[in-house]
């Protein structure tokens, strides 16, 4: 699988190098389908380009910079404030592609939209926590998406230990659960979620099937067997028992936009 190493991601030219502007694939207006605010409206701004390559990639459009709208911090504005003339919104989702590696960026535009005011929802892979310094304080709250190495190819654990330690009880954990998942990394998952202080939200989320991303980058035609199953009715809860037994808060909440109808 595709992927840029820990040693070389930031390198990469993939952190947009004008702190004056920002690459944005969409800003868009919805509900949000995933995690502790699933159901409530949400904007949301979606940062352009990912140093990772996560087999159940599903916003293909945001893993490169490439082809996306340079927008200032007026512009970002501007757009927040015609969407909420339309429907009003209380948070803001900060998403991607990985929106931390334009952390430079951010540090500019955060505090204008806190100013709005607005509630600052940071939807992140975790693995970037030197970043997540810069911005911490604007943040009001943190998904941190667990990528075990079944996931994304690379052992992260230490990044997302250094992450929760920055994000403390700001942040709650998404880890998605698919066939491929190991009880090995299942049960690590939940001993870095006791370790942290405090002990975040932890939240499943069955993948939703999906072509593995190698074969989508591809263009090969779709087949059954180039999907991504989430693990059996059986499976799943007997990982939720495992993890609330150690964990005060388990959920176990699927990603809702398919059933909705709003890929």
């Amino acid at each position: 699988m595709t992927h840029l190493t820990k040693n070389n991601s930031e390198d990469q030219g993939l952190a947009v190098p004008d702190a004056a502007r920002g690459k944005i694939t969409e800003i868009f207006s919805s509900l949000q389908g995933e995690g502790i605010f699933l159901g409530e409206r949400q904007l949301f701004i979606r940062f352009s380009g990912c140093s990772l390559r996560c087999s159940y990639c599903d916003t293909l459009q945001s893993i490169t910079e490439e082809g996306h709208t340079l927008m200032s911090v007026q512009d970002i504005l501007s757009r927040i404030r015609d969407l909420d003339a339309q429907k009003a919104h209380k948070t803001i989702a900060v998403t991607g592609g990985e929106p931390l590696l334009q952390a430079d960026f951010l540090q500019r535009l955060l505090p204008e939209i806190k100013r709005m005011p607005k509630q600052i929802f940071l939807e992140t892979s975790g693995v970037h926590p030197h970043f997540l310094e810069k911005v911490i304080d604007e943040c009001d709250v943190i998904a941190m998406d667990l990528k075990p190495p079944s996931h994304a190819s690379v052992d992260y654990w230490h990044e997302h230990q250094a992450f929760l330690q920055i994000a403390q009880n700001k942040v709650f954990i998404k880890m998605i659960l698919t066939m491929q998942t190991t009880d090995e990394e299942f049960v690590k998952a939940i001993d870095l979620a006791a370790a942290a202080n405090p002990i975040p939200p932890f939240v499943l989320q069955p993948v939703t099937p999906i072509q593995e991303l190698n074969k989508r980058l591809a263009h090969i035609p779709l087949n059954d067997q180039d999907m991504i199953h989430p693990p059996s009715p059986a499976r799943l809860m007997g990982l939720w028992e495992l993890a609330r037994h150690r964990l005060p808060d388990v959920r176990l909440i699927p990603q809702m936009h398919p059933v909705w109808g709003m890929l």
